[in-house]
């Protein structure tokens, strides 16, 4: 059982997301959260805590794939989902504290922030270059 992310922790993302023979781009530790009146109406800040999720976002050749851990033992993974490129509109990046990235987008007809750590602490490598990757596709895709 562990409650930090770690290498461990992305190797078994890597292992539970991927398919024989896929390939990825970039892969991100990051929280995806819903937005919206819905959200905040369940509870405000503790109802948009609780819409938290967090994992790791893999962006592939045609989806991205988020590999949700669970939250209190990041080596066991609760849930993954494919969101195609197609189904995804950005509509605002930002920068945020200690260098987060945050991209507010339309999943669907559904809202979602995607914060996107930079600084995870020195357990796992490459994570800034590899937000960097995934901040550009995003922008990419804004501006198609």
């Amino acid at each position: 059982m562990s409650l930090s992310i770690s290498e461990e922790s992305k190797a078994i993302a890597l292992r539970q997301g991927l398919r024989p023979g896929e390939n990825y781009r970039a892969v991100v530790y990051c929280a995806l959260n819903k937005t919206g009146l819905k959200a905040a109406l369940i509870g405000g800040a503790i109802g948009a805590a609780r819409n938290n999720q967090y994992g790791f976002m893999i962006l592939m050749d045609n989806t991205l794939r988020f590999v949700e851990l669970n939250s209190f033992d990041t080596l066991k993974v609760k849930n993954v989902f494919d969101i195609p490129f197609d189904q995804i509109q950005v509509i605002k990046q930002s920068t945020g504290f200690m260098g987060m990235r945050k991209a507010y987008c339309k999943i669907n007809k559904q809202k979602y922030n995607l914060i996107m750590y930079v600084k995870v602490g020195k357990k796992l490598q490459n994570q800034k270059e590899n937000v960097e990757i995934l901040d550009q596709f995003l922008a990419n895709l804004k501006n198609a």
